[in-house]
Parts: C-alpha cells; sequence; structure tokens
C-alpha cells in the first residue's frame, strides 16, 4: 500500500455515516499500521521520519526512534533524543547528543537545531560547548555559537543577536589566533564568565 493509499484509506474510514454509526465501525487501524510500516521501511533516513515514528508512539515505533540515536545524521539524532527525553536517563542522553552536535555539526547539518535546544534549555554543559564553538570552531559555526550565548546571558533577547552584529562579525572574519581570542574574550565579558576556563583547554 503506497502512502497516498494508506493515507486515503484511513481518511475515508474517518467519514461517519448510517452504517458506520450503526454498525460501530472504528477508524481503520490497518491504514494505520501500513503508514507506520512504511516509516519503519525508512530506516531513520530523514529527522521527519523520527517525528512521526514518535507521534505515532506505538511499541514498534519507540523502538525505532530508539534506533536513529546510533544514526550519523546529527538531525536525525538530535529529534529523537527529543522524544526520548522523558525516559530514563533521556535527559543525559539529549545533553549528550546536542553537545556532539555543537562540537561538529554544520549550520545546515544538526548545528542550528542544536544550538536551538541548548538556547531554548541550557544545561552547564550545553552552555560549555557553545563557549567552546565560539573559540574553536570556524566562522559562522563559532558566530552561531556566539549569538546563542548572548541570548543565554541575557546580554540581549533577539536570536541573532543584531545589537550585537560587530562582535558577532568578527567570529566569521577573525579566523583563530590573536583576533578569534580578542573576540571571545569580548564575548565573556559580555556573559560575565572567565575566559580562561576555555582558553586552557
Amino acid at each position: 500500500m503506497t502512502r497516498s493509499a494508506a493515507f486515503d484509506k484511513f481518511v475515508r474510514s474517518m467519514i461517519i455515516d448510517y452504517s458506520t454509526w450503526h454498525d460501530g465501525e472504528g477508524y481503520d487501524l490497518e491504514a494505520l499500521r501500513a503508514i507506520e510500516k512504511m516509516l519503519i521501511e525508512r530506516n531513520n533516513e530523514d529527522w521527519r521520519d523520527v517525528e512521526a515514528l514518535g507521534a505515532l508512539g506505538t511499541p514498534t515505533a519507540n523502538a525505532m526512534v530508539r534506533k536513529a540515536l546510533t544514526v550519523h545524521n546529527h538531525q536525525t539524532r538530535l529529534e529523537a533524543a527529543k522524544w526520548l527525553k522523558d525516559e530514563r536517563g533521556g535527559d543525559v542522553q539529549r545533553e549528550a547528543v546536542i553537545c556532539e552536535a555543537i562540537r561538529t555539526g554544520e549550520l545546515y547539518g544538526g548545528l542550528s537545531q542544536a544550538i536551538d535546544q541548548a538556547m531554548w534549555h541550557p544545561t552547564p554543559a550545553t552552555t560549555d560547548a557553545l563557549f567552546h564553538a565560539a573559540l574553536e570552531r570556524s566562522g559562522e559555526n563559532a558566530a552561531s555559537a556566539a549569538a546563542a550565548l548572548l541570548n543565554i546571558f541575557k546580554v540581549t533577547d533577539d536570536p541573532l543577536a543584531w545589537s550585537e552584529r560587530p562582535l558577532i562579525l568578527r567570529f566569521v572574519d577573525a579566523g583563530g589566533g590573536a583576533p578569534r581570542e580578542a573576540a571571545f574574550c569580548e564575548l565573556c565579558a559580555k556573559c560575565g564568565v572567565d575566559p580562561a576556563k576555555y582558553r586552557q583547554k
């Protein structure tokens, strides 16, 4: 059964007429199972598959969401960790996935999503990961981490930190060495954090 056929079949089952009401017919659960099977067969190809499986919430779907934690794609792992956060140890697991994406993800490959999650629900570990990213990562990756930190520490309430644009652009342009260190020290001063904690590692 194709995706559209399964969907259309389920939607048709939602229409109640006299015979459906009289006979006590429920929704077409077989169509729902077909949709679940199709998602599972995609083998966590995309973070949206994980989102859909998480929403279904069946034991089989949840097992597939757990499996998504092992894939290489940061976006898929972040989505899985989000759905599993209420399980035992889920918060620690989610924090680890966010930190890994901040360390190694790219802006259009999970880094943006990880930064958003770290900004909305900051922890000491994710905040440390952002400081390291601002100091050590390249160009726009470092700038995005710096903008998030300015939000976390209430220097600005704008996610893009437009009021701090001159500083953010220094992270884009500075490269490494002394220019990056200078930008990083200014960032730390605005956040009220000692830069030595990160420069020594």
